[in-house]
């Protein structure tokens, strides 16, 4: 149960007929008010402050929704009396929704209710708030902390921090763990925020999350964490390598120097690690790069429009090693793009003059040296050099323009880029407009 029950509040509504058959009117003082108190059928009444602030929205067929802040008193007639401010008609037989929403302790609460309008009668509503359940926070702070190492394997205290932002809620909880992230075994549902794992596998990576419910039934699960136990033997391996760059199966990569880096960690304190790196443009590899001290490397003059693969093998100063997954990349093609051709033989031509205001058409040359490519155009034009106007996305070499000013000098230019982002501008071009009297 809340800290608070529903509250109840009373509203009642007085219309009046404007004269005209079927349509009400209320407005100012003479039309429709409402009253709103704190219903006294409440047992549990005495939980809610004497005072509080409401908003109050009234929402109907054919009007506009009224919107205004109430202040809400134990006593009815200290509470705030809404009176519409503007003319409003609405027909009879129509349904006004009232909502009423408050937040108190950090919890917002709301309720609605419909009033079927009637003329010349005084009529009366209750509206329950209620307060909406959130869900339980997300656990948090674990312990052992995140990607521990060395854990003990006898026993292992789990601990987190949990929660939950209704006052009043209870909050239980669930442990999910195991040696892969499907977390195969779990915990009851316990009402604190800890447990207990016992007789864990030396030398092993565990993975575990938290999951919070509360009394409501909403549920929240958690991160997953990591930890890694001790080893029996008194070392643990590295971790396999991750994270490659470039990604695996990457394509277009530069040909001409390929910065490689990857991620890996031992789990034991103090070791260092050392990584070897293989590579070829079979599966098979064939080429070994031993003893990097950082986990990355650079290659030169890769083939053009080759498949390359690689692998990672990690390694600690005694001599456990873990090699990583085989991931491949693509480099661009040999074929490098060239951009279009320089714009040329404008019409209007250069320095023409009185040409037509009422329909210029701009038309031009242009090509691209890579049969494939495809080209497209932008023209920027104006009566001055800085071309202050601009045409987008053209794919023709022809361009019909609006009506221009009459005895004007116009400036324009024509910029063609291919498919792959390459662009060529042309020269500046200009004409002037026949003079209209």
């Amino acid at each position: 149960m809340k800290k608070y029950i529903p509250l109840i509040i009373f509203i009642a509504a007085l219309f009046i007929s404007c004269g005209e058959p079927d349509v009400l009117r209320f407005h100012g003082n003479g039309g429709l008010s409402l009253g709103i108190v704190c219903g006294t059928d409440n047992s549990d009444e005495a939980n809610w402050p004497d005072q509080f602030t409401a908003h109050l929205t009234i929402t109907g067929a054919g009007m506009n929704a009224i919107e205004q802040d109430l202040s809400v008193h134990r006593n009815a007639q200290d509470s705030t009396l809404f009176n519409a401010q503007e003319i409003i008609e609405v027909p009879v037989g129509d349904t006004l929704t009232i909502r009423i929403s408050a937040q108190l302790d950090s919890l917002v609460w709301s309720g609605e209710t419909n009033i079927i309008l009637e003329a010349g009668s005084m009529q009366n509503a209750t509206v329950s708030l209620n307060a909406e359940n959130r869900f339980p926070n997300t656990s948090s702070d674990p312990h052992p902390v995140n990607g521990a190492v060395s854990v003990d394997t006898s026993q292992v205290f789990l601990m987190w921090t949990g929660g939950d932002p209704d006052p009043g809620d209870t909050v239980m909880y669930q442990v999910n763990w195991g040696t892969t992230l499907s977390l195969d075994s779990s915990s009851t549902w316990l009402p604190f925020n800890e447990y207990f794992l016992n007789n864990l596998s030396s030398g092993t990576h565990y993975f575990w999350r938290v999951t919070a419910q509360d009394n409501f039934g909403a549920i929240t699960p958690g991160p997953i964490w990591e930890f890694f136990t001790v080893n029996a033997g008194g070392n643990n391996a590295p971790t396999t390598p991750a994270n490659p760059t470039p990604q695996n199966g990457a394509t277009g990569i530069d040909t001409l120097q390929l910065v490689m880096n990857w991620t890996s960690t031992d789990p034991d304190q103090g070791d260092t690690l050392t990584f070897s790196l293989d590579w070829g443009t079979t599966p098979q590899l064939g080429n070994t790069v031993p003893g990097l001290i950082d986990p990355q490397y650079v290659l030169n003059n890769l083939q053009a429009g080759a498949h390359y693969y690689w692998r990672v093998t990690a390694e600690d100063n005694h001599g456990a090693a873990t090699a990583g997954a085989v991931w491949e990349f693509f480099t661009i093609s040999g074929v490098v793009n060239q951009p279009p051709g320089i714009p040329s033989n404008p019409s209007p031509i250069s320095g023409m003059i009185n040409v037509d205001t009422l329909q210029v058409i701009f038309s031009w040359n242009s090509f691209d040296p890579d049969p494939s490519d495809t080209v497209t155009y932008r023209i920027d034009y104006g009566t001055s050099l800085a071309l202050e106007d601009s045409i987008t996305g053209l794919t023709e070499f022809i361009y019909l323009m609006p009506a221009l000013q009459s005895g004007a000098q116009y400036y324009w230019q024509v910029t063609a880029t291919d498919n792959h982002g390459a662009s060529t501008a042309g020269p500046v071009w200009q004409f002037s407009t026949v003079a209209r009297g």
